[in-house]
């Protein structure tokens, strides 16, 4: 029987071959996006503050005054469209290129950092397509009092690791697959990642100090959990088996199947 516990057990035996490789295939792409956002913010502000400047020194009521005031605007939202544009084209890609290496980690045991990149070498923009879709969706049903987003996002789970093993699928292809197994296992995820709220804590308490080591640990489970997803997706239909690539659980007849 699959519990939170077998996973997280698998999981500490994957890590414990793989857990610096894994810290810093978690921490990479965070500290690319934050760099590129704080540059481009730090132009941003910078312009703005001598654009202030140059109001104050100036009659308020002058041209020169008002221009500076639409190119402050301008500016942030330049720095807005660039940073959605990050997201969208890196972050996003990134969170799948995450997704592949610890499925690659979980296989080999021998993870690599390059696996981080596969996305961009194979059906990026399919991937992009794909992740923008899966984020739109999720803010969108957020906006019914949030648990409906959240509810989603539970569903959609299994999204971003399909396309990391099959980045040409389509993205109709993937929810589907996703939101018919995780018919059942909505809750099954919420009390895995519950389960981390020990953890959680010890990362607040630390003012985030112990964020960065509890993330590897978060995404091995995952990676187990979807492993096992994809045992049951195949036995019961909802894909094939060449729809993936790697291992699979051996699964039981008595998987839950019910909403």
């Amino acid at each position: 029987m699959l519990t939170t516990a077998l996973l997280k057990d698998n999981s500490k035996k994957v890590l414990e071959k793989t857990y610096w490789m894994s810290f810093l295939a978690c921490l990479i792409p965070g500290a690319i996006s934050g760099t590129a956002i704080s540059i481009v913010y730090g132009i941003t502000t910078g312009f703005s503050f001598v654009t202030q400047f140059g109001t104050l020194i100036s009659n308020p009521d002058s041209a020169f005054a008002i221009l500076s005031s639409i190119g402050s605007m301008v500016m942030f939202m330049i720095c807005g469209l660039f940073c959605t544009a990050i997201a969208m084209l890196f972050s996003n890609v990134m969170a799948v290129g995450v997704s592949s290496f610890f499925i690659n980690s979980r296989k080999t045991l021998k993870p690599e950092l390059t696996d981080l990149f596969n996305p961009f070498r194979k059906g990026y923009w399919n991937t992009v397509v794909t992740m923008f879709l899966y984020s739109l969706f999720i803010y969108l049903w957020s906006l019914l009092f949030i648990i409906p987003g959240f509810i989603k996002m539970l569903e959609y789970f299994m999204v971003k690791y399909i396309i990391a093993e099959n980045p040409m699928m389509s993205y109709e292809r993937a929810f589907d697959i996703s939101k018919k197994t995780m018919n059942g296992e909505k809750g099954f995820l919420f009390e895995l990642y519950l389960s981390f709220i020990g953890w959680f804590l010890l990362a607040y308490f630390t003012c985030g100090v112990g964020a960065p080591f509890l993330l590897p640990y978060i995404a091995a489970t995952e990676a187990e959990y979807y492993t096992y997803l994809k045992a049951k997706a195949i036995k019961f239909g909802y894909a094939t088996e060449s729809d993936f690539s790697g291992e699979t659980y051996n699964i039981s007849p008595e998987v839950n199947t019910t909403v």
